[in-house]
Order: C-alpha cells, then sequence, then structure tokens
C-alpha cells in the first residue's frame, strides 16, 4: 500500500476535518483565493463557484506553485462559461503544498464568488 504524505494517520484525513479554507468575490484581475501556510500541506476537497449576475460570465481557476504564476500550464478552468444563476461544485481532490496558491479570475467584476473547502495538515 502506498504511503500518502497529506494524511498520515486516520485524524490527518481531510474528510474528518473538512472546513472553509479561502473564500472570495472574484474580480477581472488575477487574485489568491486560497494560499496553503508555509508549514502545511493542504487538501482541498470541494471548490464552490457561484455566479450571482444576471447574466452569463466566464472564470478562470488555477492551481499556482509557490513563485509562480497563473498561466496556461497551471489552469484548472480556463475562462469556463458560467450561466446567471448557476453554481459549479467540483469535488475532485486536490493536494496542495506549502505555500501553493488558487488563484482566479472573473469575466465580470464582483458577481462570482469561490468557496474552497478543505483541511490542512501540519508538515
Amino acid at each position: 500500500m502506498p504511503v500518502n504524505a497529506y494524511a498520515t494517520n486516520a485524524d490527518d484525513r481531510s474528510e474528518r476535518n473538512p472546513r472553509l479554507l479561502g473564500q472570495f468575490l472574484l474580480t477581472t484581475t488575477d487574485e489568491r483565493i486560497y494560499t496553503v501556510p508555509a508549514d502545511k500541506r493542504a487538501t482541498v476537497i470541494a471548490l464552490v463557484v457561484c455566479n450571482t449576475g444576471t447574466v452569463a460570465t466566464t472564470f478562470r481557476m488555477h492551481h499556482v506553485p509557490p513563485r509562480a504564476s497563473s498561466s496556461a500550464t497551471n489552469a484548472q478552468y480556463y475562462d469556463a462559461r458560467l450561466a446567471n444563476a448557476a453554481t459549479v461544485i467540483d469535488q475532485t481532490a486536490r493536494y496542495l503544498d506549502p505555500s501553493d496558491a488558487i488563484r482566479g479570475k472573473a469575466g465580470a467584476a464582483s458577481v462570482v464568488s469561490v468557496a474552497v473547502y478543505g483541511s490542512e495538515t501540519p508538515l
């Protein structure tokens, strides 16, 4: 059985203690939604993206390593279309190392909210 550095025992598993890690109202500029503290790893278990506007828009999400920028290489969603009053719930597990970040932007300012759920594990 392979060793998982992100869940060393049952008490450290993200499914045991998930919580809101970050929440942000996207603008049209690429911005940080959540950054893993330097002394921890994180397991993201859900990204919730909600368009509160009355018209469709687009959004981008990136899993960005330390000292890197958002780019097509680290895109999770890239100009993904989001209908008016629609919500995307992505429950794909993501394992983030210390200082990794989730970043994003939207096609329209102040109508797309993002919530990141998961847990942090000390190194």
